[in-house]
Parts: structure tokens; C-alpha cells; sequence
């Protein structure tokens, strides 16, 4: 993860909330508030005041589904944020499920979360392929077989003579 790159917020909410948002297939872009009714009620509980306690957002990899984050099997980095409110996280991998926690370490050096942002997945940095087996490659095949199966899908058309804008149908005696 890179250094922080702070970004201005909006003004506050005054409730709980983090939101994290991609910015490309490497990097994701995160946003935290905390209530103060959350501040003093952590502060309380661990007998310290809110400006010495480590703050960390812990950002979750899963190359699985985005319905949840499996914490047995995710793989995470701690980031300390100190009094930021926002933070870019570069160099993360394409194409992978992630989520965020924000909270604090207590005595013991154990991570202890004080607000779950939303799920998020990293788009692809290439472009798809399309694998033999696949439901579409099949369709492609039965309905165009002049197409390779290992042509990717953007550089792959039907339409020998298609331009942007417009089909040109070959006209007999007319090659260009």
C-alpha cells in the first residue's frame, strides 16, 4: 500500500459510515466518519482519550464473491490512517473482491473493528478471454466459426466489415 493521499470530504454526518469505492483495477479509494457517540463510548470502554488510540483501517482481499469477505481465508493489511478521514489504497490486485474495516489495537496488539464498510470488487486490467467449455465461446463457435477461441472479446468480430458507425455489406464485384 502506498503513503496516503488525503482528499477533501464533505462536511460531517455525524453518524457512522465507511465507503469504499474503486478508482481503477489497482486502486480503491476509501471514506470514514465516526460519531462521536461512537468516539466516547470506545474511549469510555478503554479508559483513554480518542487522540492516542491507534486508528486503522484494515482492508480485506478475497478472489471470491462479493457476498462476503471470509476472514479464515482473506488476506488483509493494516493501514494506519492517524486522523484521516479519507485514503487511497494503490497497487492492489485486479479483479478481486474487497471490504474494509476501520478500528483501533487494544493493549494487546489485537485488532479490534469499530465500523465494516461496504464490499466492493476490482474490475479486470485485460481483456476477457474466451476459454473453450464456455457457454459463450460455444454460442460464438456454433454461430461464427471463423472466430479462434483464444481471441479476446474486444478485438473479436463477427462483422468482417464493420466500422464504427456503420455495417458495409460486400457488394458483388466490389473489393476493397
Amino acid at each position: 500500500m502506498s503513503e496516503s493521499e488525503h482528499a477533501p470530504i464533505l462536511p460531517a454526518y455525524h453518524h457512522n459510515v465507511l465507503q469504499l469505492m474503486v478508482v481503477s483495477p489497482t486502486t480503491l479509494y476509501a471514506y470514514w466518519e465516526i460519531s462521536e457517540r461512537t468516539i466516547t463510548a470506545v474511549t469510555r470502554h478503554y479508559h483513554t482519550d480518542w487522540a492516542s488510540m491507534p486508528k486503522i483501517i484494515r482492508l480485506y482481499e478475497n478472489n471470491g464473491s462479493l457476498s462476503s469477505i471470509s476472514h479464515d481465508a482473506a488476506k488483509y493489511t493494516d493501514q494506519s490512517v492517524e486522523d484521516a478521514r479519507s485514503w487511497y489504497f494503490h497497487d492492489l490486485t485486479p479483479a478481486r473482491s474487497y471490504t474494509a474495516d476501520f478500528g483501533t489495537y487494544n493493549i494487546y496488539h489485537q485488532f479490534v473493528p469499530l465500523l465494516r464498510g461496504n464490499t466492493v470488487r476490482t474490475p479486470r486490467n485485460r481483456a476477457a478471454t474466451i476459454e473453450q467449455g464456455h457457454p459463450l465461446s460455444e454460442h460464438m463457435l456454433a454461430h461464427h466459426p471463423s472466430m479462434n477461441q483464444g481471441a479476446t472479446l474486444e478485438n473479436t468480430s463477427p462483422y468482417h466489415e464493420f466500422s464504427t458507425y456503420s455495417v458495409y455489406h460486400f457488394k458483388e464485384g466490389v473489393h476493397t
